[in-house]
């Protein structure tokens, strides 16, 4: 099974063959009643990418068919229970694209990524996120991202994949696992960034654990 989560990215991702740089923001901001807002944006970072995409052949469309798919992820979390305020925008240039919605609680954001990845959340498939009182969990998926990569057949450069989870809490964080976890705004945000390539070759722990 594909990581619900990480489809999502996959989709946006690798019909570009990955000539540029890429970053994928993943930000959560909680609540103290544990609801909040969620949103995973897409960057295209270097001065050359238009210029390597017509120099591999690719026709710069490609860039509007990211959009289209964020558009229809949207449409998807729009039918779902504690779900609202879905918004898809996009940057002047169409190198970035986020999508964003609000969350009632853990139960229904579960629920709502499984089924925009196409598949319904049961008691026998892991919760993907875990708020409890003072602690966030984000499940390891590590496992999730090999196995969606490993069925690519583009020719990618993983190092040039740069990932950032972005948790704002409602108070100050007072440990936050992994050990390249940093904090900021006086702790009221845990952020842990690498790239695919650490992943891929390393098999990193994907987890994030954080106690406030």
């Amino acid at each position: 099974m594909t990581h619900p989560t990480f489809k999502i990215y996959l989709l946006l991702l690798f019909t570009l063959l990955l000539q540029s740089c890429i970053d994928i923001v993943e930000r959560i901001d909680l609540n103290k009643n544990r609801s909040g807002s969620f949103s995973l944006s897409v960057s295209i970072t270097g001065k050359k990418f238009l210029f390597d995409l017509l120099n591999i052949g690719i026709d710069t469309e490609v860039l509007d068919d990211i959009v289209i798919m964020a558009n229809d992820a949207a449409d998807l979390l729009q039918q779902c229970e504690g779900i609202s305020n879905v918004k898809v925008v996009t940057g002047s240039n169409k190198m970035t694209v986020a999508l964003a919605f609000d969350f009632d609680n853990q139960h229904n954001l579960n629920r709502a990524l499984y089924y925009m990845a196409g598949e319904e959340k049961t008691i026998f498939k892991p919760a993907i996120y875990k708020f409890k009182r003072t602690r966030f969990e984000r499940k390891n998926i590590t496992k999730f991202i090999k196995q969606a990569a490993n069925g690519q057949k583009f020719e990618l450069k993983p190092s040039l994949i740069n990932y950032i989870t972005e948790v704002n809490l409602p108070r100050p964080a007072k440990m936050a696992v992994p050990a390249n976890a940093s904090l900021h705004h006086s702790g009221f945000m845990v952020r842990v960034s690498g790239n695919l390539a650490e992943i891929l070759e390393n098999n990193t722990n994907t987890g994030i654990k954080v106690r406030y």
